[in-house]
């Protein structure tokens, strides 16, 4: 079985713990993102609990809420310690009308809307992973990943070694990613050209916005052109940009969950276009 890469676990995570993946691995998860990330799939809380307001049928469910509970248990008997966080928004202030005659209004303070919830974070979920003796599934170690990174290049001696990896360049960067596009397309029976490249650059531009912080700088499609010349290719006449967003949607979902329905509402929008 090829091994998932960790652009692939990012987004698989992204898409059932619901995070934005384009901002990379979160620091701190909630108590269902870690559970959904421990067992490979959206959490679904498991049935008899009091707040359970929702029911979901059959066999594949009933093991999805069973390996939920299961994961809740063994954290929960681990004493796997939290840390609140709180988040305060100012309300802004309501109008009222104080007198008819003449018509007077009158600002009206309101009180601050304060959200509380609680997280774990990386070092907390490493310390009971150790304590439980367990090897840790691969969607949760991709996520510590981060908090083990200072061991890479640590010889036994404990020195650092002294060389760093050096920075991709954004020329390899937009390389890297038309190869995981033909990846993606070949393994869903797609097809994927970058000789060909479908609709137009701003759809290519678009994508790799959403898929990689390094690219949400630029302002405009014209600061990526040079990292595209003898990379991949436009030919005229130019494919629907409609198809295009339909087939990066498809190649990585995750990407395009902030837009509910973004691959059927692209697809009815192609559809129309066919009938006019």
């Amino acid at each position: 079985m090829q091994r998932k890469s960790n652009t692939d676990l990012l987004y698989e995570a992204a898409e059932f713990a619901d995070f934005t993946a384009a901002a990379g691995w979160p620091d701190e998860l909630t108590p269902p993102q870690l559970v959904a990330l421990w067992v490979g799939h959206e959490f679904m809380r498991p049935l008899g609990e009091a707040d359970a307001l929702m029911r979901w049928g059959g066999t594949e469910a009933e093991k999805k809420r069973t390996a939920c509970k299961i994961v809740m248990r063994m954290l929960r008997d681990s004493a796997l310690p939290t840390e609140e966080r709180t988040e305060t928004t100012q309300r802004p202030p309501v109008k009222r009308l104080k007198s008819l005659s003449p018509p007077v209004f009158v600002e009206e303070e309101q009180p601050a809307e304060v959200r509380k919830w609680v997280v774990v974070t990386r070092s907390a979920v490493q310390q009971c992973i150790a304590k439980l003796g367990i090897e840790p599934p691969e969607h949760i170690n991709a996520w510590l990943a981060p908090a083990n990174a200072h061991r890479v290049g640590v010889p036994a001696n404990g020195t650092p070694s002294p060389a760093k990896p050096q920075k991709k360049t954004k020329q390899e960067m937009v390389v890297e990613w038309l190869d995981e596009c033909e990846r993606r397309a070949a393994e869903m029976g797609k097809e994927f050209d970058r000789r060909k490249m479908p609709g137009r650059k701003e759809d290519f531009f678009e994508l790799l916005q959403k898929l990689d912080p390094e690219f949400k700088s630029m302002k405009s499609v014209e600061s990526l052109k040079r990292y595209l010349d003898g990379n991949c290719k436009w030919i005229v006449p130019l494919r629907p940009s409609l198809e295009a967003q339909a087939l990066y949607a498809e190649l990585f979902p995750g990407a395009f969950k902030h837009r509910p329905g973004a691959v059927s509402s692209i697809r009815d929008g192609l559809k129309k276009n066919v009938t006019n």
